[in-house]
């Protein structure tokens, strides 16, 4: 007996399998290419697809006795299929510029502040909304035929059962869901054209979208008694493979974005957190809510670095059989450095939501070494998330402890170093797929197997190491953010 959580993310999926106590059994990824030229990025829909595919014929073909599969996604993006499910345009990133246009207009028609209080959420072209209504406006002859609009997770359960449902906090990154009544929102579909039959049911996260269709299960030579869950959207499904339900406790994601997750108890006073962009999600239990602070350089800051600084250590790591980033960390001490990096290198996210914001080394002498430039990239991206949870502060969110997650959750650094700047205890979960084992929990207890969420959790999240906080450490990260502050405007100046 066993479950599986399946994440579909921006440049691969994977499929994880646990037996019924939440231990892992068994793992499959499967990568996809994107395309990205200038500001605008794409995926083909029917990569996905095949990786999936490939994902659970290997899985299930393993694992002869998986009994449920929950799907978790990136949110924002959408696929536009035709009456014979055939796609009909790219999958835009959340990151494309494709739509700021009408994001602009929208911002002008909108009073920005109803929006949020309604969607949860800050207009912006990063959302689902603004891009469709770009699609619209210069490919009406590919909306004219599209039949249904689906973002990634209900496009995989509609691929894999033929149901159309959609859960709510991917929904909600539309920027077209009304995130207090769980609906969508008919005078913002209204004003995009987009008719409410085009789009999916919304539902509860872990809903039971049926057995996988029997032409598929006969075709790839597995089981047709396996059931498909609606899982949640990809930081939701973090949170809860981390076992965080009570307020006051959140999430480090520490992946390609770093991103923070609060778990909050009812409404939060969206005006503060919509002026920085920080979206409010519904949490998987009812009346609470998540919200995501988060920055887009978190991992990947650390992986440009490799990819193009650290061949010797590349090789060497080839050599020895050993982890690359392992190589890059040796001998380096988790104390306060003076390079500040800002780390905008792929635009800033919250508070800032500024797609043209670049990144900056500043401070380096003839007496830094590669390793300072290393560490001063990790202590960028915990500059960052230090502010942000200033920001989360002022609109009454106050974080007691981290759960950490994500590749950068294995590097003690990087984790010391956080806790010793954000002055907060971290707790690093054991694995670093929180999403998936969150997606399987929600498998497990959609048969039944827990009577609830926080049931399964005590079987399936086990926590690895704390890192608390260095107070010494903590007042010169304090002294050297007041110079951080200030460079994000100045660097506006000479963009």
């Amino acid at each position: 007996m066993a479950v599986a959580g399946i994440d579909i993310g921006s440049s691969g999926c994977k499929i994880i399998v646990y037996d019924e106590n939440g231990q892992y059994i068994f793992k499959v990824h499967q990568n996809y290419a994107g395309k990205r030229y200038q500001e605008q990025e794409e995926i083909d829909a029917n990569d996905i697809w095949s990786s999936v595919r490939k994902s659970i014929i290997i899985a299930a073909q393993k694992i002869g006795n998986i009994e449920a599969i929950t799907v978790t996604s990136f949110g924002e993006s959408f696929v536009l299929l035709d009456e014979m499910d055939q796609v009909l345009f790219p999958v835009l990133m959340y990151t494309d510029i494709r739509g700021s246009e009408q994001a602009t207009q929208m911002m002008k028609d909108f009073d920005f502040k109803k929006v949020a209080a309604v969607t949860g959420a800050k207009i912006h072209y990063m959302f689902s909304l603004p891009k469709l209504m770009w699609i619209k406006q210069h490919h009406a002859d590919i909306f004219r035929k599209t039949a249904h609009i689906l973002l990634i997770q209900d496009y995989i359960v509609y691929m894999l059962t033929g149901t159309l449902q959609i859960d709510y906090s991917i929904a909600a990154r539309t920027l077209a869901f009304d995130i207090k009544e769980k609906r969508w929102d008919q005078e913002l579909l209204n004003y995009s054209g987009i008719s409410e039959k085009l789009l999916s049911r919304p539902v509860p996260s872990g809903t039971p979208a049926g057995k996988i269709k029997s032409e598929l299960s006969e075709r790839w030579g597995i089981s047709d008694n396996i059931i498909i869950v609606t899982g949640c959207h990809d930081q939701v499904a973090a949170a809860v493979g981390c076992g965080i339900f009570a307020e006051g406790s959140a999430v480090d994601g520490a992946g390609t974005v770093e991103c923070i997750t609060p778990v909050i108890e009812g409404f939060p006073d969206s005006d503060i957190l919509s002026e920085g962009g920080i979206a409010i999600v519904p949490y998987i239990i009812p009346n609470k809510y998540v919200c995501y602070a988060f920055s887009f350089a978190g991992g990947s800051l650390i992986k440009w670095y490799k990819d193009n600084f650290a061949k010797y250590e590349i090789i060497l790591a080839e050599k020895k059989q050993t982890d690359s980033y392992s190589l890059l960390e040796e001998d380096i001490e988790a104390v306060p450095g003076n390079i500040l990096v800002v780390p905008h290198f792929n635009g800033a996210a919250t508070p800032y939501m500024d797609g043209g914001a670049k990144g900056a080394i500043i401070g380096l002498s003839l007496s830094h070494t590669a390793k300072d430039i290393y560490k001063s990239l990790m202590e960028g991206v915990a500059y960052e998330m230090l502010g942000n949870i200033m920001f989360l502060e002022k609109a009454g969110i106050k974080l007691n402890y981290l759960h950490s997650t994500g590749g950068g959750a294995k590097s003690a650094l990087w984790m010391q170093i956080k806790a010793n700047m954000l002055n907060k205890e971290l707790i690093s979960v054991q694995g670093d797929e929180a999403g998936t084992v969150g997606s399987a929990m929600l498998a497990a207890v959609a048969l039944g197997q827990y009577k609830n969420i926080e049931d399964a959790a005590k079987k399936f999240v086990h926590m690895a190491h704390k890192y608390k906080a260095r107070k010494d450490y903590t007042k010169q990260y304090s002294e050297q953010y007041e110079k951080y502050k200030k460079l994000y405007n100045l660097l506006k100046t000479v963009r």
